[in-house]
């Protein structure tokens, strides 16, 4: 009869599976989130730059309009007077006043436009700021999950390969109970065996002495 095979192996270690399994769906689900949050980011980058580019253009060409401004008014004060006399006809004169003014006009509206554009340029610079620092704590929170997760797979290894000398040995074990069983039951089935053929032999005797016994009584 064989032997009972007992043995128990601790590779297999369940809260260790589970933990890993677990850090898997929250790296899945942070990388997901990165990669959202990523490309809010980029998107706001994007916009930003476009706001500053704007709002730099306008500045440009606010400064253009100031010294347009700056250079009539130096214009009127030059001919305006000489020694104390009027050098301008009046229309002339009254030219460089309409330009001044629609300069200024030109240059108000600018301003107001340059006021918004760097209003907006201040609220994408306030949500980028927010955005980058949702972005580098995602970032972190991956790395710290993927060492955590990196620590669990190294520790179920190890286990595995503490466990590894019992594997063999239970392997061998059953391996041999095994063999056991077999050669018993080839003894088994070599006396079975010999068994029938004794019986067979047994019988051609029988035989053989009732002929005999017949040839000598005819009833």
């Amino acid at each position: 009869m064989a032997e009972n095979i007992a043995f128990r192996v601790d590779a297999d270690d369940q809260a260790a599976q589970k933990k890993l399994e677990d850090l898997r769906k929250d790296i899945e689900k942070t990388a997901k989130s990165l990669d959202k949050t990523g490309a809010q980011h980029n998107g706001l980058v994007t916009a930003l730059e476009a706001a500053k580019n704007k709002a730099a253009e306008t500045q440009a060409e606010v400064d253009r309009v100031q010294k347009a401004i700056y250079d009539t008014q130096r214009e009127i004060n030059d001919k305006r007077f000489v020694g104390g006399q009027a050098m301008i006809p009046p229309e002339a004169y009254a030219d460089l006043t309409a330009r001044k003014q629609k300069l200024l006009e030109v240059q108000k509206e600018l301003r107001t436009q340059l006021t918004a554009e760097q209003s907006e340029v201040d609220k994408l610079s306030r949500k980028e700021e927010t955005v980058r620092a949702t972005l580098e704590q995602q970032t972190k929170q991956l790395q710290q999950q993927k060492i955590e997760a990196g620590e669990v797979e190294a520790a179920v290894a190890s286990q595995a390969r503490r466990a590894l000398p019992n594997v063999r040995a239970a392997a061998d074990q059953a391996t041999a109970a095994v063999n056991k069983g077999f050669k018993s039951i080839l003894k088994w089935g070599f006396g079975i065996r010999s068994t029938f053929i004794l019986i067979r032999r047994l019988r051609s005797y029988v035989k053989e002495a009732v002929a005999a016994f017949a040839e000598q009584d005819e009833e």
